[in-house]
């Protein structure tokens, strides 16, 4: 497991923790009709380090611009760039914060990280028969891939296109795609300890598998976030 493959002092060092992102109505705004509810998620929430993030008002937003900064002062940032809980399995889309992090820290690109799991809806449900419930004995898969360096990439692009959403845009799918890979070869992985140390479990595991499918690059709420966009991508020439 991850936490086990950091030295135990590590944990006590606060500073070095990562920061994560988190989504605002959720960590921070959930109780609003309960002011002592919303005191206690702000103070644990922020004490965990948690960048609160507004969803539907686009990528130019100060919990980007936050964590851009940590980046460019060697912190550790970590992110879901599905952005939600993925209930149903879905090839969600993934947001374009995550390229707006790369590009704005050019020339000192961070290195990215990628890790897919699965199996950690089995261990503390948030929906279903066993809703809230803690399991300890369900396997979970972790796959952490090659570190990234994307500065070659983030080159390429600046001269490739004129407008940075373009650039931003193709850095977000650059990554979700390495994710995407990684993603089959988890599922493939999980099956087969499945079969191994659960195999009352691969007909439901088997069943929830949704074959990949790439999801659109832009939706309608892209479009009323960045009105001024033009439907097609500006390249140099």
């Amino acid at each position: 497991m991850i936490w086990s493959s950091l030295p135990y002092s590590f944990h006590f060092k606060w500073m070095k923790h990562r920061w994560v992102l988190g989504s605002a109505d959720i960590c921070f705004h959930k109780f609003l009709d309960s002011p002592l509810k919303t005191k206690f998620l702000t103070w644990f929430f922020t004490a965990g380090k948690t960048i609160p993030v507004t969803h539907g008002t686009g990528i130019y937003q100060d919990a980007i611009d936050f964590a851009i900064e940590r980046l460019k002062r060697n912190e550790w940032v970590h992110l879901y760039p599905e952005g939600q809980v993925n209930k149903h399995h879905e090839w969600l889309r993934f947001y374009m914060g995550i390229g707006r992090m790369v590009l704005e820290n050019y020339p000192k690109v961070p290195t990215l990280l990628p890790i897919a799991h699965i199996g950690m809806d089995k261990v503390y449900p948030p929906w279903g028969p066993n809703r809230y419930k803690w399991s300890t004995e369900n396997p979970i898969t972790i796959i952490v891939g090659d570190p990234l360096d994307l500065t070659s990439l983030v080159e390429e692009l600046k001269v490739k296109y004129t407008d940075e959403l373009d650039q931003i845009l193709a850095i977000t799918n650059h990554l979700q795609d390495i994710i995407y890979k990684m993603r089959l070869e988890v599922e493939k992985v999980h099956l087969e300890r499945l079969m191994e140390l659960r195999p009352d479990q691969v007909e439901e595991f088997e069943a929830a598998l949704v074959p990949y499918y790439r999801p659109k690059d832009k939706t309608d709420l892209f479009y009323k976030i960045y009105p001024d966009y033009p439907r097609t991508s500006k390249t140099n020439k």
